[in-house]
């Protein structure tokens, strides 16, 4: 990440911290951009592109841990869910 070369001393405590931290995070995120765009690319080319494209093992396991949870809930509530129909005839 480019930043700016200035480096105002007052601000060493609060500014100057996040600065460090962004220098010493930068390059070493997990996710590839250029794979990223590859996989974009992929998918958009694709005759049935994703509704969803999820990028990286973090935001995948995100979005299966969302809908497993999901999932679970609303079967817990499967009963009182389908009990909302007209009764079979």
């Amino acid at each position: 990440m480019k930043q700016s070369p200035n480096i105002i001393a007052d601000y060493e405590k609060s500014a100057g911290k996040h600065r460090r931290e962004v220098i010493e995070r930068s390059g070493k995120q997990p996710g590839d951009p250029a794979r990223a765009a590859e996989a974009v690319i992929k998918a958009l080319q694709s005759p049935t592109p994703p509704r969803y494209l999820v990028l990286g093992h973090a935001g995948f396991d995100n979005v299966e841990n969302q809908l497993r949870s999901l999932l679970q809930e609303v079967d817990l509530w499967k009963a009182t869910s389908l009990g909302a129909d007209y009764p079979a005839a």
